[in-house]
């Protein structure tokens, strides 16, 4: 490590400060049995996740370049991975936090070397090599080349599978003859990697499936337990559960983990797909799920740009709202676990339920009169409303908030979000608009003075679905669409659009309400 002294550290700054400290972890790294805890701290201190690349990274990295290349240092693929998550932080960082400059133009030199270890002898350190040089960026065109050429002699699946993925990331998943034709390629691994590296224009995913991909294998580190995750998300994402119920059917006990550190697992997502084909054999799966008797179910959806292939799970009410034909089997278990005494996250997806499965819910009243009461009045309301009549012993409770403002035990006052959705339901269960009219033209009064939220967009929509009741709004609603000025919260391009569905929506609701 050849001029590691000469550099300024203590000018430089990591996470907890002055870099003084990186010279004799770096030496740690390279030899010794502590080699490993000296990287862990190392990593600690450059890299943070999600705000910063700090300067003491960019000083580092050269140094880590040399460590990974060293045959004689133990934790190579360690460091290769270490570098590939910093430079993938700095992708998503850089137009929003502070990334030293000086970063880039290290990673640049770290990815000219980092090449020349996809011929390395240990499999792992080629497997976070390909996995760095996905985020090679502007070197893409000095990198493809070496990787393709490594592609053509790797022995190892997993590598090649990887190889596969980063070709497709580095440019950009858009069509192209190579993953084509690994799509035809004998194993199962490669042809899910083609697959997904051309996502965006695979008409049938169901191709890549087969018996080998969906093998029972005993072993959480097997790659064929990957791949098999893969295809069954690839069956049921793909919209073709229905064709392989027997198989889905299979799955269902199936507790290995989607991936390292996370809860959900491959029976979750036959428990998914069997459920939204409407094959019953996934009932009891689904209410162990429902109750957390198994597994933790995520309570709401993660997003990915359309680039990306994540193994996720729909939300707990994503999965639910197309179960309708199912409430008379889930609702004893949406009623358990609303019945708890605490409010916990997995209650508002449930509450979201009822609100999609509409009078089907009816059983459930009881249970949303009491999440009125501990503070869940938003999402029981709209549950509520979505009941309709057959949610008439929740009326006095609905009035009660409104005309105490939810204050009347001592509780904080209503939001307006709870109030516009309170009065709804009330309006939705007793077909009288006194109070729902009252409590949402207030909510839209400001509009005639140019001030807009979100919520009086809703409140607008619930007045149009009041009709003639609603008059005592015409005034406010004419005003609004009288001024000169967008009807807007945010700023910018949200102003523009923001303005029109506010607009759209006011004369809408003065057409119904004044037909």
């Amino acid at each position: 490590m050849e001029g590691l002294d000469e550099i300024p550290w203590g000018e430089l700054r990591h996470n907890d400060g002055a870099a003084c400290d990186v010279p004799a972890l770096l030496r740690a790294v390279a030899g010794g049995h502590e080699a490993a805890d000296a990287l862990e701290e190392l990593a600690g201190l450059l890299f943070h996740t999600g705000e910063r690349i700090c300067t003491a990274a960019a000083a580092a990295t050269p140094f880590l370049v040399e460590l990974a290349e060293d045959p004689d240092v133990t934790v190579r693929a360690r460091i290769v991975s270490i570098l590939a998550e910093n430079a993938s932080e700095a992708e998503l960082i850089h137009d929003r936090c502070p990334v030293d400059p000086a970063w880039f133009s290290a990673w640049a030199a770290a990815v000219l070397e980092l090449v020349r270890l996809l011929d390395d002898d240990d499999a792992g350190v080629r497997r976070a090599t390909a996995y760095a040089l996905a985020h090679a960026g502007p070197h893409t065109d000095a990198v493809l080349p070496a990787l393709l050429a490594r592609f053509s002699v790797e022995p190892d699946p997993v590598t090649r599978r990887d190889l596969v993925l980063t070709v497709a990331r580095l440019t950009a998943y858009e069509p192209s003859d190579r993953l084509a034709a690994l799509r035809d390629d004998p194993d199962p691994r490669i042809r899910l990697a083609a697959t997904f590296g051309g996502g965006r224009t695979v008409s049938d995913p169901g191709t890549v499936i087969d018996a080998t991909a969906l093998e029972d294998v005993s072993s959480v580190d097997d790659p064929s337990e990957i791949v098999r995750a893969f295809a069954v998300h690839l069956i049921v994402a793909g919209g073709s559960a229905s064709a392989h119920r027997d198989r889905l059917a299979g799955l269902l006990g199936d507790r290995t983990p989607l991936s390292q550190g996370m809860a959900q697992l491959t029976g979750d997502l036959a428990v998914w797909g069997l459920s939204w084909a409407g094959d019953r054999r996934a009932q009891a799966g689904l209410l162990d799920r429902l109750t957390d008797r198994w597994s933790s179910w995520p309570p709401d959806a993660r997003r990915y740009d359309a680039s990306s292939y994540g193994i996720d799970l729909p939300g707990l009410d994503e999965l639910l709202a197309r179960l309708d034909g199912w409430s008379d089997a889930l609702l004893p278990a949406v009623r358990a676990t609303l019945s708890r005494t605490w409010l916990s996250q997995v209650q508002i997806p449930l509450m979201r339920a009822p609100a999609r499965w509409g009078p089907a819910a009816a059983p459930a009243v009881p249970e949303l009169i009491r999440m009125l009461r501990i503070g869940a009045r938003r999402w029981a309301a709209t549950a509520l409303g979505a009941i309709g009549p057959d949610a008439a012993p929740a009326v006095d409770h609905l009035r009660d908030l409104l005309r105490h403002d939810g204050a009347a035990s001592g509780e904080r006052p209503l939001w307006n979000d709870e109030r516009v959705e309170i009065a709804w339901a009330l309006w939705r269960v007793t077909g009288d608009g006194r109070d729902a009219v009252r409590v949402l033209t207030r909510v839209v009064e400001p509009l005639a003075e140019g001030r807009a939220l979100p919520v009086m967009r809703t409140a607008t929509r619930y007045l149009a679905g009041i009709g003639p009741p609603a008059a005592a709004a015409i005034p406010a609603l004419r005003a609004a669409l009288a001024l000169d000025r967008r009807l807007a919260h945010h700023g910018g391009w949200r102003a523009f659009d923001e303005d029109r569905r506010q607009r759209d929506l006011a004369r809408d609701a003065l057409r119904r309400i004044s037909p």
